[in-house]
């Protein structure tokens, strides 16, 4: 892979020497993560997505084009580092357009990058390509004019799924869902925008949504049984939401969701018939707001990934920010940070588990250069166990 010199560590070492000269020992370093530089500077690779299973991302440029880019497995480097593998399609829908880029979906039939893309008349509709073994094969979803940023499921026991915003009554904009490739679409109830998440192994999501007390709560959704859960009742309200199966709770739902004015994080464990929150995590971080939670496992374990912030401007390109990963054993609290002391830039964190270990990658946004990079961390959680 081409080397991209980190501008941070060159820094921090000529710093150290400078100190050894001026008081006449030997330079000693302060431990910090390093953040590895993975993609090429020259390309604006912005908010790429994560297929672990394939070691692939996708992402599309500035000038609508759609992109398959690869993983080495054993170094966690992109191949190529300008993650322009494959051109999958042309035309494609910009995350700056919509604030979201093109998703996986993976089921029985396959992996798809599902995408916004405009078509002969200049509306959203909705695409999907898929590899045949030897390119990727661009489709107009049938029925899909005017929605868009569709979101893909994760369930190999069933066909892959997307759920996707399209026009609903009096301007307003509802949250579908539909297996790709069909054309039978159904309303996701009381979901609003951005939309859902979905939830991995399951025909079934979560998201927020209001509920009776007036405030946002988090919902599960059942595609098959068109049964909702409500599983938070905070007096505050909650933001973004999630679910996964937890190892160390017995493979067992668990749920997570912002709460506290998107500065503590709530876990939620079913325990008999009701929903339970069961620890409240918040990283010893200098930023007080956190967002981009998401859950990962390794290990036997679970962890989240999420932005600190001293700004409560999610969108905000000039706010530093850090880059934390955490556990959600309450009898084991832990928290680490992945990411070096400088002053940076850092968005959508993602996670993908090397023969080396689990790494944490995440986007570097320096606005005055134009330059969006793409660095990883290793997590410092070990190698993995099998």
């Amino acid at each position: 892979m081409q080397f991209f010199p980190h501008r941070a560590l060159l820094r921090s070492i000529l710093l150290a020497i400078a100190a050894g000269t001026l008081l006449g020992t030997a330079p000693v370093l302060k431990a910090d993560p390093q953040e590895i530089p993975v993609s090429d500077p020259s390309v604006k690779l912005n908010d790429p997505e994560f297929n672990q299973a394939l070691a692939q991302i996708t992402w599309v440029d500035g000038d609508g084009n759609l992109w398959q880019g690869n993983i080495d497995p054993a170094t966690g480097d992109f191949v190529p580092p300008t993650g322009q593998a494959f051109l999958v399609d042309t035309g494609a829908v910009t995350v700056s357009t919509i604030g979201n880029g093109p998703t996986w979906s993976i089921g029985s039939n396959g992996s798809f990058i599902t995408y916004t893309k405009y078509d002969s008349q200049n509306r959203f509709t909705l695409a999907s390509a898929q590899f045949n073994g030897s390119q990727w094969v661009p489709t107009l979803l049938p029925n899909g004019t005017n929605a868009y940023g569709p979101i893909g499921g994760e369930d190999t026991s069933s066909p892959a799924t997307i759920s996707y915003l399209a026009p609903g009554s009096s301007g307003s904009q509802i949250v579908l869902w539909r297996e790709v490739g069909s054309s039978t679409e159904k309303q996701i109830p009381k979901a609003v925008p951005p939309g859902v998440q979905w939830i991995k192994g399951e025909r079934a999501v979560t998201y927020n949504a209001t509920a009776a007390n007036g405030k946002a709560q988090v919902f599960k959704y059942t595609l098959d049984t068109n049964l909702t859960a409500q599983i938070t009742s905070e007096s505050g309200g909650t933001l973004s939401a999630q679910m996964w199966e937890a190892p160390e709770y017995n493979n067992a739902l668990l749920a997570l969701t912002l709460i506290n004015g998107k500065t503590q994080i709530g876990i939620y464990q079913k325990v008999g018939t009701k929903w339970q929150r069961v620890n409240v995590l918040k990283p010893p971080s200098v930023g007080t707001y956190l967002w981009s939670v998401e859950p990962f496992t390794y290990n036997g374990k679970s962890y989240l990934y999420m932005v600190t912030s001293t700004s409560s401007n999610q969108k905000s390109l000039t706010v530093p920010t850090e880059v934390w990963i955490a556990g959600v054993d309450p009898a084991a609290p832990f928290y680490r940070k992945v990411c070096n002391s400088q002053q940076e830039v850092r968005k959508n964190p993602k996670a993908f588990i090397t023969t080396q270990g689990a790494y944490i990658y995440f986007e570097v946004i320096s606005l005055l250069a134009g330059i969006y990079q793409i660095y990883r961390v290793d997590s410092g959680l070990g190698p993995p166990a099998n």
